[in-house]
């Protein structure tokens, strides 16, 4: 399949969260499947997509996750006439949503699941109440491993953080916030995602898409942010994907050229 893009403006949106591999979790059921997100993504300025199927480490090793998912990126450039895809087409990159576990600074082969090129992780977090240990191994990710944390949609885990007092804590981890570019689309999880946008934490986007049904950051959150929050988000994404260290994401971040400017209401 040869990926088409319609006409409009410059690419401008990294999907750093996309269940677009075909048969590894509850997305894509298929390679056909997966071109027709990547349309879909492709349609909607969407410049790179990072597969990140779930990887779950009591299930299995880094190994035996990375070769399931060898097979799928497979299957899928095989679907996309073996790999050529169209110039305006987004750029593939794999990656991983990695459960949190305890003591998981200690699991070999995390720094395998990164984002391709990067040390830079997607780690899900536990959803019932947080202690000190979830930092700690943060931080022994970061000092003994290498491997610096991007927390998946952020916005679900609002109350956690907010009852551990956990934004000092993920300022201080140079951490980075990916949301959920679907969250903007109801008003609760709006005003989350946009106190998080105006804070001090970098934040990228992530469509988070597990069918056709879910949309590129583009068509779900440019409506409610301002040019200057979109160009932020931006440069952040590009520096991850450069493998910037986590000093210069916040520096960039908390550019005053550019600002940390007041969402759109």
């Amino acid at each position: 399949m040869l990926i088409k893009t319609k006409q409009m403006s410059k690419s401008f949106y990294i999907d750093f969260h996309t269940h677009l591999l075909p048969g590894l979790d509850d997305g894509s059921k298929n390679a056909a499947h997966s071109a027709r997100m990547l349309q879909n993504a492709a349609d909607q300025r969407t410049e790179t997509v990072i597969c990140t199927p779930h990887f779950l480490p009591l299930r299995e090793t880094a190994e035996e996750f990375l070769n399931k998912r060898e097979n799928a990126l497979r299957s899928l450039k095989s679907e996309l006439s073996f790999g050529k895809l169209s110039e305006a087409a987004p750029k593939i990159l794999c990656g991983a949503e990695c459960s949190y576990i305890k003591s998981i600074s200690r699991y070999p082969g995390l720094e395998k699941l990164c984002i391709e090129g990067t040390s830079w992780l997607l780690l899900e977090l536990p959803y019932d109440d947080w202690d000190d240990g979830i930092f700690e191994e943060i931080y022994l990710l970061a000092v003994e491993r290498g491997v610096f944390c991007i927390v998946a949609h952020v916005e679900r885990f609002h109350s956690q953080i907010k009852k551990c007092g956990g934004i000092e804590a993920f300022n201080e981890l140079d951490c980075v916030f990916q949301l959920n570019a679907d969250s903007f689309s109801f008003l609760s999880d709006r005003k989350k995602c946009l106190s998080f946008i105006s804070g001090t934490v970098p934040c990228v986007l992530g469509s988070d898409m597990h069918s056709c049904d879910i949309g590129s950051p583009a068509g779900s959150a440019e409506r409610w942010l301002n040019e200057q929050q979109v160009k932020k988000i931006y440069r952040v994404s590009r520096e991850i994907l450069l493998n910037a260290p986590p000093e210069c994401v916040k520096e960039t971040w908390l550019d005053t050229e550019l600002g940390l400017v007041s969402a759109k209401q």
